[in-house]
């Protein structure tokens, strides 16, 4: 630079603006343009001035040309701009990024050429902005990624096809599977074997209108001729990256499903095949009266009904019957059982269920089981029932019998007790009469679903169970015996003569009020616990003993830890690692299994973003439904400690400060006495071989002094001179400096100051707090590295930021650092940060450091009490 001749430059200047009609192309350019060499910006041009974002050609014209190139990319610039110049080299639409005036990077096309003015050869290189296409062909990348990355994880088969060509786009991993990598190739070689056109069932006529616009989806079903398989496939037009019109097709397998309706078709088939072997007569009838399947034994006694219809069959009407049980079923859609007794004088049990025939027509499935046998037999069970009776009378619980036909045949003592209902008053008796004793009218009960199933019914109970043939259920009936309802307990069970027949059933009854008001009492409670369980400020789990699973825990656990519910629940402490000390819970399992108490001991655990926080823990065991369970408390101790820490951070600092204040003029005085004679002495004839020693006792006074006063920054009660300043301005006017030290260091500063609030500040004091930070900052990065400086509002405190590129800080370190006398440097003294806290301290700030591999940020944060109005 300082070799350049600044008369070749005048020359060149007033060359160029001779050439008026350059000039005019130029300007009129829809690029920048600028003329340069490489020290210095010779010419640019209106856009080009914008480009940059100078205020004015004048100011752009001052600036070296290197300071608008990225510090990575000036080698590769500089060799450039060397074979343009010496060598005559022209490049063109090279791609590139600028600085500009605010420190913002632009992307650019660049072409560059060699100019001959005044026998120099300077270069002319014409840019193009090209930022905003560069950052939408960047976000049009991604989008398409994300799209394509969506298609890759669909459990189905994704293919992208050009309409006119037929050409396979794009398929997803899981038609890759399928057919291999086909993309490139036409669709119907890839998919369909020995083919030579399009397949008739293609849908690119369906997706297009008459105008050429999507028609929308098309779904359709084809089987693949390679491999047989089935596939229901949904078609939609859509835009593809190159912009072209293509097709997408997500297919889905129902392979499966197709075999499964074979299957259910066969499954019918077995199903009559079955019904043929029954010992009762089965048949289908239709809403029509018509028969459409009627098994062997049905033929076998009421002939092949052929076109006849039911009533035809049974009746042998002409017309429907007026009131048929079995057409009740199309209205209901439930079971029916009825008797039925044929002209012949045979005894029929039938069961009119609802069936669905594979086209979804409604049926009635009819069995028929002859019972004239039966009824015979059942005659002889009244005999034995009367036997039975005495036996039942002398039972301690409620009991009562039923025949099949639904009448009551045994009711015995405790019963008539339980209901005030005499044995006399309902024996003989059915359509349901023992249901209205306890339901106010008459209704089937529990015993009733020993005969038949019915959900309807079932579902009523309180609960209701059914094992074999025994069912078991609990009510609450709302009077017995004309007073205040109560809760029940049934048991019913079928009987059974000797030779194994059905003969009726019996029902057992017991009062379980009592019983259930002290289950609902437990119930509450558990209720309550739960409420107070979960509405706690503190942490509350749950973990079962035998396995270590979380059972439950409540919103303050979720709240701290960052957890949902469904991540926590049916897993252990390990499998989510929230632990951080191995010992610590072993510890307290230990004990717990020792029955010692666990109170207040103190733990660490992890959040889900990895966060360390300390608690209290308390613990017990307790039983939750009848399992052993332990049950966690935890205080959250983490501000608390921390504030711990930063009190007695304080308080050393505090001392230091108190002994500055106490010591630091004590020692200064000797001191200054000590200089004042080694100067008198360094200027006598008779030391004179000794004034290189004299120079260097004085120097080392000197930096024992400047040690002292940093020393007596650290005193708490030293005074300070609060004025209104605005924190951007003394920034600013360190600056200067703050470059200098950078440069020569071979580091870069960046600084970004926001509109501020004015402060209460100690100018000179915050002139050191600046200036001690950022020396830090420079001292822990390498050559090249960039420190930035900013200022911002942060929830109305004003924030002072300084954020280097080093190495970052280790626990240890952080744990330590604005400790008096710690220091990581080799000749560092250690009061550095340290009055940097105290200066803090004195303006009613904080200092919070944020620090990781690559980067350290310190933010100092002004009260929003402390500040002024906007500058």
């Amino acid at each position: 630079m300082e070799d350049y001749d600044n008369t070749e430059e005048q020359l060149i200047d007033e060359s160029i603006g001779s050439e008026e009609l350059y000039q005019q192309l130029v300007e009129f350019s829809p690029y920048a343009i600028f003329v340069h060499s490489w020290e210095k910006l010779i010419f640019a041009n209106n856009l080009g001035v914008k480009l940059l974002g100078a205020p004015s050609a004048e100011t752009l014209l001052k600036k070296p040309v290197i300071d608008f190139i990225l510090p990575a990319s000036r080698d590769i610039i500089n060799e450039t701009w060397r074979q343009v110049q010496s060598e005559g080299k022209t490049f063109r639409m090279l791609e590139g990024k600028l600085l500009r005036f605010d420190g913002t990077v632009i992307y650019v096309e660049v072409s560059i050429a060699p100019l001959h003015i005044q026998g120099k050869t300077v270069m002319q290189s014409v840019l193009r902005d090209v930022t905003r296409s560069k950052q939408a062909g960047q976000s049009l990348k991604k989008s398409h990624e994300r799209f394509i990355k969506v298609l890759e994880s669909l459990d189905a088969a994704v293919c992208v096809v050009d309409m006119g060509t037929y050409e396979i786009l794009f398929v997803n991993q899981y038609m890759r599977n399928k057919f291999g990598v086909v993309a490139g190739e036409i669709c119907w070689h890839a998919y369909h074997a020995s083919q030579s056109g399009p397949c008739n069932f293609c849908s690119n006529d369906k997706l297009l209108g008459h105008d050429g616009t999507p028609a929308g989806l098309y779904s359709r079903e084809f089987q693949n001729k390679r491999d047989g398989r089935w596939f229901h496939c949904h078609d939609l037009t859509i835009q593809w990256t190159d912009g072209r019109i293509v097709r997408l097709t997500i297919a889905t397998d129902i392979t499966k499903l197709k075999r499964m309706e074979r299957m259910l078709y066969s499954e019918r088939q077995r199903l009559f095949s079955l019904l043929d072997r029954l010992p009762a007569y089965v048949c289908l009838i239709a809403r029509d009266h018509s028969f459409r399947f009627a098994n062997r034994r049905f033929r076998e006694h009421f002939g092949n009904p052929n076109d006849r219809t039911c009533y035809q069959v049974f009746r042998g009407k002409a017309n429907p019957c007026l009131k048929c049980p079995t057409f009740s079923v199309f209205d209901t859609n439930a079971t029916v059982r009825w008797e039925w007794t044929s002209d012949n004088g045979e005894t029929y049990q039938i069961f009119d269920s609802p069936f669905t025939d594979l086209d979804g027509s409604p049926l009635v499935l009819g069995l028929g089981i002859n019972i004239t046998e039966r009824k015979r037999v059942e005659q002889e069970l009244r005999t034995i029932q009367k036997r039975l009776q005495g036996i039942l009378e002398f039972l301690p619980d409620a009991t009562f019998v039923i025949d099949q036909e639904r009448k009551v045949v045994t009711w015995n003592r405790a019963m008539e007790a339980m209901t005030g209902v005499r044995e006399e008053d309902i024996v003989g008796k059915g359509d349901y009469t023992y249901g209205k004793v306890f339901y106010k009218k008459p209704r089937p009960i529990l015993i009733d679903l020993v005969f038949a199933e019915n959900k309807e019914i079932e579902q009523k109970y309180l609960s209701f169970e059914r094992k074999d043939h025994k069912l078991s259920a609990q009510a609450f009936v709302p009077i017995i015996d004309g007073k205040k309802g109560a809760y029940l307990s049934g048991a019913a069970s079928p009987l059974y003569d000797d030779c194994g027949n059905f003969i009726g059933a019996i029902e057992t009854i017991r009062d379980i009020t009592e019983q259930k008001l002290t289950l609902e009492a437990l119930r509450l409670s558990e209720e309550r616990f739960s409420k107070i369980f979960h509405s706690s400020p503190c942490i509350l789990v749950i973990t079962r003993v035998s396995d270590n699973l979380i059972i439950d825990a409540n919103d303050c656990f979720l709240n701290t830890s960052g957890y949902q519910r469904e991540e926590v629940l049916g897993h252990t402490a390990e499998e989510l690692m929230i632990w951080a000390n191995e010992e610590d819970r072993a510890k307290i399992i230990s004990m717990l299994n020792e029955k010692q108490p666990v109170r207040n001991v103190e733990v660490s655990f992890y959040t889900k973003t990895g966060e360390l926080r300390h608690s209290l823990l308390s613990a017990e065991k307790i039983m939750l439904g009848g399992e052993e369970c332990a049950l966690f408390l935890e205080v959250d101790i983490t501000q608390h400690k921390l504030m711990e820490k930063e009190i007695a951070r304080l308080d050393r600092l505090n001392l230091v400060g108190e002994m500055a204040a106490g010591i630091g003029h004590k020692i200064r005085n000797p001191m200054t006495t000590v200089r004042g004679f080694l100067q008198m002495l360094q200027r006598k004839e008779n030391f004179v071989n000794y004034k290189e020693y004299f120079e260097i006792m004085i120097g080392e006074l000197d930096r024992a002094n400047s040690i002292i006063t940093e020393y007596l920054s650290l005193a708490k009660n030293k005074l300070v001179d609060l004025k209104r300043h605005n924190l951007n301005l003394i920034v600013e006017t360190l600056l200067p400096l703050i470059q200098a030290d950078a440069m020569n260091a071979d580091k870069y500063v960046e600084v970004v100051l926001k509109e501020l609030p004015y402060l209460l500040l100690d100018e000179k004091e915050i002139r050191q707090l600046i200036l001690n930070l950022v020396r830090n900052g420079l001292e822990a990065m390498l050559p090249g590295g960039k420190l930035t400086i900013r200022t911002f509002t942060d929830g109305g405190d004003v924030v002072l930021s300084v954020q280097d590129q080093g190495v970052g800080m280790t626990p240890e370190v952080l744990d330590k650092i604005g400790t008096p006398f710690f220091t990581t440097k080799d000749s560092g003294t250690g009061l550095g940060l340290a009055v940097c806290y105290s200066i803090a301290a004195r303006h009613h700030a904080t200092i919070e450091i944020v620090t990781g591999p690559g980067e350290t940020t310190f933010l100092v944060r002004f009260k929003a009490a402390f500040c002024g109005e906007t500058n």
